[in-house]
């Protein structure tokens, strides 16, 4: 199995029974973020500003060391934000 499709089978399976959909999931996270961080943005966080930077987190991680997990996370994250975006 590839990480793309490692990343589906875990987004649409055990991820989402675990945390639920990304939208859920990642709208509460945004607002969460955008009360700690109120003073600095213009405007709150979205679902899918959640997702997007999460995608920079494992790549920022991937870039100190390489492991299957941070490039199965980066598939699932973008696959996340497509569903959020309407994409899918």
């Amino acid at each position: 199995m590839n990480v793309c499709e490692e990343a589906c089978s875990l987004m649409c399976g055990e991820r989402q029974k675990d945390y639920g959909p990304p939208a859920e999931d990642w709208g509460r996270a945004a607002k969460m973020i955008s009360g700690l961080l109120a003073k600095k943005l213009k405007a709150d966080l979205t679902a899918s500003d959640v997702g997007k930077l999460m995608v920079c987190i494992k790549l920022s991680r991937e870039s100190n060391k390489h492991t299957r997990d941070n490039l199965v996370d980066v598939c699932g994250y973008a696959l996340g934000v497509s569903q959020i975006e309407g994409d899918e």
